[in-house]
């Protein structure tokens, strides 16, 4: 049973989805992935689960050109609402997995 309370402690202390403390800065990083990842749909021929993949260095250049661009728009919109560009970085990286 110590087994059993120690996991489930664990689970509530480490396993449960990330979310920002503001619905405001979660939505910019949804944004974020929504837009880059439409982009790199059309652009990208290759596709893993679905997930666009550039490949080629034309792909590469324009997948990363277009999420630097849309990366720096939204930047803005969270310093307009009062959050820094690093509150944002972390968002989009908690939403997709990367801590």
């Amino acid at each position: 049973m110590q087994h059993i309370a120690a996991l489930k402690e664990w689970k509530q202390e480490y396993a449960c989805s990330w979310a920002p403390a503001n619905s405001q800065l979660y939505a910019l990083a949804s944004e974020y992935d929504k837009r880059t990842e439409e982009f790199d749909q059309v652009h990208c021929l290759d596709r893993v689960n679905g997930v666009a993949i550039p490949r080629t260095s034309t792909e590469i250049s324009l997948c990363s050109h277009n999420a630097q661009q849309v990366r720096e728009e939204l930047e803005q919109n969270a310093e307009r609402a009062g959050f820094d560009k690093s509150q944002l970085r972390e968002a989009i990286n908690h939403l997709r997995g990367r801590k």
